[in-house]
């Protein structure tokens, strides 16, 4: 008569599998997903940014970034995480007057995972830029400066930025200094609130 079942070998293989799946189904995927969403929102912004500056220069006029709440006016102060928009701004005064010709270019809507996005530098009032016609960043005094969005644990290690210099050009900010955080537009490491 033939016997079946596991031997006691067969058996601990199959429970030392079952325990390795089960370790890699648990595993803490949180701060990977951060990152994912981070460098989502912060290539979001960059692509932004860049559109703003080649329209300043396509429709040679002013155009402004601003913060906003509700899409449509420049409302937000300091809290670019609750959406931005961008519109061309025929008398540079960073209103969208609708009577004045300006018109809204695209809205960013607010960010949804507790992200937070600062700038720093520049010599805009806090919730605007302003690329000139020539694609610069507008103001005879205009300074650079960095956007940063960090994450909602606040950990500079995940921060990510953008540097904007005076000729409009933005690019991503990178750790120069290999210390895990990236630089801001100073050359010092970026904050988080």
């Amino acid at each position: 008569m033939k016997q079946t079942g596991f031997t006691l070998i067969e058996l601990m293989v199959t429970i030392a599998i079952a325990s390795i799946l089960l370790m890699l189904a648990t595993a803490d995927y949180g701060p990977m997903l951060r990152a994912n969403q981070l460098t989502s929102e912060i290539n979001q912004m960059l692509g932004g940014l860049s559109y703003a500056r080649t329209e300043s220069g396509k429709l040679t006029t002013t155009v402004t970034v601003c913060s906003s709440t509700d899409g449509v006016s420049c409302n937000g102060g300091g809290l670019w995480e609750r959406g931005w928009i961008i519109f061309n701004d025929q008398d540079s005064d960073a209103v969208l007057d609708a009577g004045d010709g300006d018109r809204i270019q695209r809205v960013f809507p607010a960010l949804t995972s507790g992200e937070t996005i600062r700038r720093t530098g520049f010599s805009f009032p806090e919730g605007r830029l302003q690329f000139n016609a020539r694609g610069e960043l507008r103001g005879s005094n205009a300074q650079p400066g960095s956007m940063i969005i960090c994450s909602q644990t606040a950990d500079v290690a995940e921060a990510k930025a953008l540097v904007i210099n005076i000729s409009g050009s933005v690019r991503k900010a990178v750790d120069e200094d290999d210390d895990g955080v990236v630089n801001q537009h100073s050359g010092g490491n970026v904050t988080c609130p």
